[in-house]
């Protein structure tokens, strides 16, 4: 809940007095901000599920560090969509460390936070290319921020099934 709150206070501190996104550069600003990145909270879903890294559901499907791996990986196609920066290369091996995930998220998140504060609102009207669709930059950020709250209701899941309660619900 801690988290929810934080993500409120920052969304209301980029709001107008008419209550509005101060432009649409500002609310794509917040939305980047949402996720494990942000600066709010005290325990981070990645340090608190640390003992189940390789637990999954079932076969075939995303383990607890292979869906933190994801989150990081496209926080880079995003912030390399947006920036007009081409994909530098191999992807990277999996990070399995907890402290060294919880580093890479934040870096992830500050990368993208950096690519979102260049764009004007006409930058968001440009068109890009992500996951082989033509889509606007804005509608890179929304395309996101839906697959993200995915990710982050899959890791309380996986938190919830393995005895783990959420740092926010403490």
């Amino acid at each position: 809940m801690e988290d929810l709150v934080c993500y409120l206070d920052e969304l209301s501190s980029q709001l107008t007095d008419n209550g509005a996104p101060e432009n649409k550069a500002s609310l794509c600003l917040v939305i980047a901000a949402d996720g494990c990145g942000r600066k709010c909270g005290e325990r981070p879903a990645t340090r608190v599920m640390a003992g189940k890294y390789d637990w999954n559901p079932g076969q075939g499907v995303r383990s607890v560090s292979d869906v933190f791996n994801l989150i990081v990986e496209e926080n880079g196609l995003l912030a390399d969509a947006l920036s007009g920066t081409p994909n530098k290369g191999a992807e990277p091996a999996p990070i399995t460390d907890p402290g060294k995930m919880q580093d890479v998220l934040k870096a992830s998140y500050a990368n993208l936070q950096k690519a979102i504060t260049g764009l004007s609102d006409n930058d968001l009207q440009t068109h890009v290319k992500l996951f082989g669709e033509d889509m606007t930059k804005q509608d890179a950020l929304m395309l996101i921020l839906e697959d993200q709250h995915e990710h982050l209701g899959q890791s309380i899941a996986y938190a919830r099934t393995n005895g783990v309660v959420p740092p926010w619900s403490k």
